[in-house]
């Protein structure tokens, strides 16, 4: 899964120099422009959202550790897996 992260973060990284030599359009320059002013904004609600998920997570972890049916959400890799899941409303309940 960690792979995985990886090699999400260096395709968004990718895209991000692709940008930047395309920045001879007005648009790709706008948006640019727009990411550079906004970025410690959008750093910080990106952090408060991690650990708002992660609180979330915990939650989850510690009221279902000893429920025998819920067994396989005692580890956290998984609380995190199904809780994006859940967010993205792949899981039927």
């Amino acid at each position: 899964m960690l792979f995985l992260l990886f090699i999400g973060l260096v395709a968004f990284l990718a895209q991000l120099q692709l940008l930047h030599l395309l920045r001879y359009n007005a648009t790709i320059a706008m948006l640019a422009t727009t990411l550079k002013q906004c970025g410690g904004d959008l750093l910080a609600y990106a952090l408060v959202g991690g650990i708002v998920f992660m609180a979330f997570v915990s939650v989850a972890t510690l009221s279902f550790w000893d429920i025998k049916e819920y067994s396989s959400f005692g580890q956290v890799s998984t609380q995190i897996r199904y809780t994006y899941l859940y967010t993205l409303h792949s899981v039927r309940v």
